[in-house]
């Protein structure tokens, strides 16, 4: 869809961190158990399977996995996926909790 959208993009094949790393120049890609999309211009990949994610977040198991990235031209090239900081990897709640006299608790 983004390629006929005018936005270039190609597969990523995703060796998930539960796998562990791979060798230097494996020469297999049945290491990879996991497919995504880059987007060159944005530096960004997509994971279309993951229902909590946005678009600048990865989920866990895609954090700082391997991947082999297929070139339309059929050129491939391996890069480690980012990981995102503690901050990134929060969220917050802020609840106020009031006791009346009676007992009963309003929040």
């Amino acid at each position: 869809m983004l390629r006929d959208n005018g936005i270039e993009a190609t597969i990523a094949l995703v060796r998930t961190s539960d796998r562990g790393e791979l060798p230097v120049n494996h020469a297999s890609m049945w290491a990879f158990n996991h497919a995504i999309t880059f987007v060159p211009s944005e530096k960004l990949f997509l994971d279309g399977t993951a229902e909590y994610s946005g678009t600048n977040e990865l989920p866990h198991l895609d954090q700082g996995a391997q991947v082999l990235i297929v070139w339309p031209d059929g050129k491939t090239e391996t890069r480690t996926l980012p990981r995102s900081s503690s901050e990134q990897n929060s969220q917050t709640s802020i609840l106020s909790a009031v006791i009346s006299r009676d007992g009963r608790l309003d929040l």
